[in-house]
């Protein structure tokens, strides 16, 4: 990850997949429902096949009907009992799409996919989501008035 980086006047982070999973995050303490939305400008560069590597995520806790899921079993991350991945997906059309953590690997976080396509990296898109809408179609059962925000960063 390099700070202080520009690109076509933008001021950035840039962040590059590797080998090592590496997750950057800010702690945040913000009940959902007082903070539903989250924005955000990115500019991917094409990564080859496939959904891109590098994604946003959010931690939650408090509003699990059942707290025993922790779906980043990483003792780096500010606790949480639910968390929610924002990726560029390999096609423009996924976005929108929500999907759950694949069957063999049921402790991943569900996926949203915000944009996507190569037609469409190396381009600045700003973004806004409403996470309280997709806290509710991720976990139905739970209740989004009592979830707050713990984290949001980049993996």
């Amino acid at each position: 990850m390099s700070a202080n980086v520009q690109f076509g006047g933008v001021r950035a982070v840039q962040m590059r997949s590797g080998e090592t999973p590496v997750h950057v995050v800010r702690r945040i303490d913000a009940m959902m429902m007082a903070t539903p939305y989250l924005g955000w400008t990115w500019r991917l560069t094409d990564h080859g096949e496939g959904s891109h590597p590098v994604r946003l995520v959010v931690g939650f806790r408090g509003g699990a009907a059942s707290p025993t899921a922790r779906p980043l079993a990483d003792p780096a991350l500010p606790p949480h009992d639910r968390a929610l991945a924002v990726a560029w997906g390999d096609t423009a059309l996924r976005r929108g799409a929500l999907e759950p953590p694949p069957a063999n690997r049921p402790h991943d976080p569900p996926v949203y996919t915000a944009r996507g396509g190569r037609e469409n990296t190396r381009i600045w898109w700003t973004e806004l989501v409403d996470l309280s809408k997709l806290y509710i179609q991720a976990w139905p059962g739970d209740d989004v008035s009592k979830a707050a925000i713990t984290f949001i960063g980049m993996t």
